[in-house]
């Protein structure tokens, strides 16, 4: 690991992570083309649905795979440590993927868009647009380090 690939890891983990409950977001300390180049890459695998350099906006298309969820028996905040039930259920999502300049290095965004259905379904049962859980940010956090390696294959290669 070169010096400039081991400043920015250790500037993102010093900033910590500045996710919200809407997007995953980061800051880096370094230029938006090397992002986008990077980001573009992980999701040319997935499939790339939207793509706009100028305004620095990816999405992929729909990725479906199947995931387990635990989920609560009691409503919202009742629900603490309280009785829940797992289930294996049939999960896609389109990552959306914004990266911006700013004064100094770039800001980059990851936001899901998670539905899912029963996992002993039929074809024609319709997919339920769902308020995100842990299991799904993983896949938004996942995809930041995804980027992270691929740049760091870059500068190796460079």
């Amino acid at each position: 690991m070169n010096k400039k690939t081991a400043f920015i890891l250790l500037a993102v983990l010093l900033l910590g992570f500045q996710g919200s409950g809407a997007a995953f977001q980061e800051e880096i300390l370094t230029s938006k083309s090397e992002i986008w180049n990077a980001a573009r890459k992980v999701l040319a695998s997935r499939g790339i649905a939207k793509e706009n350099a100028a305004k620095g906006i990816l999405e992929s298309k729909w990725i479906e795979d199947v995931v387990r969820k635990t989920k609560s028996l009691l409503p919202g905040r009742i629900a603490g440590g309280g009785p829940s039930v797992t289930q294996t259920v049939r999960r896609r999502y389109r990552l959306r993927i914004v990266v911006e300049e700013k004064a100094q290095g770039s800001v980059v965004s990851i936001q899901g868009k998670f539905q899912e259905r029963p996992f002993d379904d039929r074809p024609q049962t319709p997919w339920n647009k769902i308020t995100p859980g842990t299991e799904d940010y993983q896949v938004e956090r996942e995809t930041f380090f995804k980027i992270l390696e691929v740049m760091q294959q870059a500068r190796v290669h460079a």
